[in-house]
């Protein structure tokens, strides 16, 4: 099982996003998600209080 499937299984736990698919004893094979209204307030939330990181990105000059 790989990090993007645990991180949305649990969400699904906290009832922060619906997922369709089909669950075996093993495995959870994901059709699709969505948010719900609980995880759409979450994500908002989150959004405004994350820090932009400090990026300078410089332009290279081209010489002529």
């Amino acid at each position: 099982m790989n990090a993007i499937t645990k991180a949305i299984e649990k969400m699904v736990e906290h009832n922060l996003m619906a997922a369709e698919g089909v669950k075996t004893a093993e495995k959870f094979f994901i059709k699709s998600i969505k948010l719900t209204p609980e995880g759409r307030r979450t994500a908002k939330k989150l959004i405004g209080a994350q820090q932009r990181l400090p990026i300078v990105v410089k332009k290279s000059k081209k010489h002529a």
